[in-house]
C-alpha cells in the first residue's frame, strides 16, 4: 500500500478577505502630493505637529467602530502606530494646504525660535485651513497604515502556525494541540488557532489510517511470497478491506474536522457574515473537491491492487515463485500482471503528487511534516 499523505487545508486565507471590511475606504484616489515633500519638508511638520499633539488630539476624537470585530483592529492598529509613523505617511497631503516655508516657520515656532509675525501668522493660518479640510484626504493613508499593520500582524500570525505545526510533526499523534504566542489581534489568533487545530486533525487522521493500513497486513499482503503462502490470498483481501475502512473513516473524520472549523469561524461573529459564510461554502466546496479526488485515487488503487490479489488467486494452480519474483506461464499474465503494477505506481504517485501540489499552495510550503512531502 503506498504511504498516506496528509492533506491539510488552511482556514488563514479568510483573515485578508475579512479584514478588507475594517480599513477606512477613501472616497476617492489619493490625490498628489505637494511640492517639497522630502525629507526635510517631513521633519518640519512633524516637529510642529508634534508639539500640539496633532495626532493624539485626533485619536482620541476618531470614533471607534461599534463591531466589536472592527474596534479590536482599530484599537490594536493604534496601539502599534507612533505619531511619527503617521506624519511620514500623511506628509504628502498635509502638503498640499502647507508649504516648505511655512513647514519651515512652524518648525522654528514650536523650537521657540524667532520668526517674523507675518510669517507665523501665514503659517498658522495655513495649519488652520489645513486642519479644518484634511480630514476626509486622509482616508487613502488610513487604508495604507491599516493594510500595513494586517500584513505585519499576518505575517506573524503565519510564523506561529509553522512553528505549531512544526512541533506537532515532532510529537505525532498528540492529543493536544499547541500554544501559539499571540500575535496582538483577537480574531487573527483565534483563526491561527482554528487552523493549528485542523491541521493537527488531519494529520493525526491520516496517521490513524497509515496505522490501520499497517495493522490490516498491508505492508506485506501484497508480497510475491505472502501471495504464494497458504492463507496468502485471504489474508491478502482482508488487508484491502481493511485498509478501505480505514479510508472511509479518514474521509468522515476530514468532514467533521471541517464542519467544526466553519462553525468555529462562523461563531466569532465577524462583520459581513454572510460573505464569511459564503467564503466558507467556497472553501467548503473546495475542500469536497479535493477530498473527492484524495478519496477516489485510493479507491482506484486500492482496485488496482485487487485486481493482482485476483489474477494470483486464477493463476495459482499454473504460477510458482521464483526468489521474491512471481513466475507466470502465459505471456499474456505477465503483461497483465505488469500492468497492474504500472497502475499501482501511478496511482500511488498521482496521490503524493495531489499532496505536494496541495502543500505548495498553502502557508505549509517547503515545510517537512515526516509525511513524505514537501512542496518546493
Amino acid at each position: 500500500m503506498a504511504n498516506l499523505y496528509r492533506l491539510a487545508s488552511i482556514v488563514l486565507a479568510l483573515a485578508l478577505t475579512v479584514a478588507a471590511g475594517v480599513t477606512p475606504a477613501a472616497p476617492q484616489p489619493a490625490l498628489p502630493g505637494g511640492a517639497g515633500t522630502g525629507s526635510a519638508y517631513t521633519a518640519d511638520i512633524s516637529v510642529f505637529l508634534e508639539s500640539v499633539h496633532w495626532y493624539e488630539r485626533g485619536i482620541k476624537a476618531m470614533p471607534l467602530p461599534k463591531e466589536t470585530f472592527q474596534r479590536e483592529f482599530v484599537q490594536a492598529m493604534l496601539a502599534s502606530l507612533t505619531p511619527a509613523q503617521f506624519y511620514a505617511k500623511a506628509t504628502p497631503v498635509i502638503a498640499r494646504y502647507i508649504t516648505p516655508a511655512q513647514a519651515a516657520t512652524l518648525s522654528a515656532m514650536a523650537g521657540k525660535r524667532p520668526v517674523p509675525m507675518g510669517q507665523q501668522q501665514a503659517a498658522l493660518q495655513a495649519y488652520w485651513t489645513m486642519e479644518k479640510k484634511v480630514g476626509l484626504e486622509l482616508g487613502p493613508v488610513w487604508r495604507e497604515l491599516s493594510i500595513e499593520f494586517m500584513q505585519r500582524l499576518e505575517g506573524r500570525a503565519i510564523a506561529e502556525i509553522r512553528r505549531g505545526v512544526a512541533e506537532l510533526a515532532e510529537h505525532p499523534g498528540t492529543p493536544k494541540v499547541p500554544r501559539l504566542n499571540k500575535v496582538g489581534l483577537p480574531y487573527l489568533d483565534r483563526l491561527a488557532e482554528l487552523t493549528v487545530y485542523k491541521i493537527r486533525e488531519e494529520m493525526n487522521g491520516s496517521d490513524t489510517m497509515t496505522q490501520a493500513c499497517r495493522e490490516a497486513g498491508m505492508e506485506t499482503a501484497l508480497r510475491a511470497a505472502s501471495l504464494m503462502a497458504k492463507d496468502g490470498i485471504p489474508a491478502a483481501r482482508r488487508a484491502l478491506d481493511g485498509c478501505e475502512r480505514a479510508l472511509e473513516t479518514k474521509e468522515k473524520n476530514s468532514e467533521r474536522v471541517f464542519t467544526e472549523v466553519r462553525a468555529g469561524v462562523l461563531a466569532m461573529e465577524l462583520p459581513a457574515s454572510g460573505r464569511v459564510a459564503a467564503i466558507l461554502d467556497r472553501e467548503a466546496g473546495a475542500f469536497h473537491l479535493l477530498a473527492l479526488k484524495y478519496g477516489e485515487l485510493n479507491r482506484q488503487l486500492l482496485a488496482a491492487q485487487r485486481r493482482i490479489v485476483d489474477l494470483v488467486e486464477s493463476r495459482r494452480a499454473t504460477m510458482s515463485l521464483e526468489g521474491e519474483q512471481l513466475r507466470f506461464t502465459s505471456e499474456a499474465d505477465v503483461a497483465e500482471f505488469n500492468r497492474n503494477i504500472g497502475d499501482v505506481e501511478s496511482l500511488a504517485k498521482a496521490i503524493k503528487d495531489l499532496a505536494q501540489q496541495q502543500r505548495q499552495q498553502g502557508i505549509l510550503r517547503n515545510m517537512d511534516l515526516g509525511d513524505g512531502v514537501i512542496a518546493e
